[in-house]
């Protein structure tokens, strides 16, 4: 279990830059598409390539979260302490929640944009974070009960 964490660490860290990227790509295409309608009038090209990219960031996005939502519910069943599962239940339900709201773009692109849903999904990755810590030390305590038990044989009692 330590190892899905660690790697969960890794994919936090790809998923931020995604956020991060794709929001200021679409902030700056917004921008833009503002300073033209001042300029010259409205450019429906650029309203398009936003819901474009809206959606293709949304659909890039539900691989992550599907992976978190797997990594819970497969650690939700090997750890046993209760820290670990209040820990675990609290990350599937933001998984899920997050889930549904990120399926909105993709429904329909035109009523929330993907710069809008990163406000959401930043602090939802830092929550996700936190959760994976607590796992990895939990996981960690369980790996270090289980290596230490006393293995007295026959022979050490002697």
């Amino acid at each position: 279990m330590r190892n899905f964490y660690i790697l969960a660490f890794g994919i936090s860290l790809l998923f931020l830059i995604h956020i991060i990227y794709k929001a200021g790509i679409e902030r700056s295409l917004r921008f833009d598409m503002y300073s033209e309608w001042e300029n010259n009038g409205y450019n429906s090209g650029s309203y398009d390539e936003i819901k474009s990219i809206s959606f293709n960031s949304s659909i890039m996005s539900l691989p992550f979260i599907i992976f978190y939502l797997i990594i819970f519910s497969v650690s939700f069943k090997h750890i046993k302490t209760n820290t670990a599962k209040v820990m675990n239940i609290l990350g599937l339900s933001f998984s899920a929640l997050v889930f549904l709201i990120v399926l909105l773009p993709i429904i329909d692109s035109g009523k929330i944009s993907f710069e809008e849903l990163s406000y959401l999904l930043i602090p939802y990755l830092f929550a996700i974070i936190a959760f994976c810590i607590v796992n990895l030390i939990q996981a960690n305590k369980e790996s270090d009960a289980y290596n230490n038990t006393n293995q007295f044989t026959v022979d050490d009692l002697a």
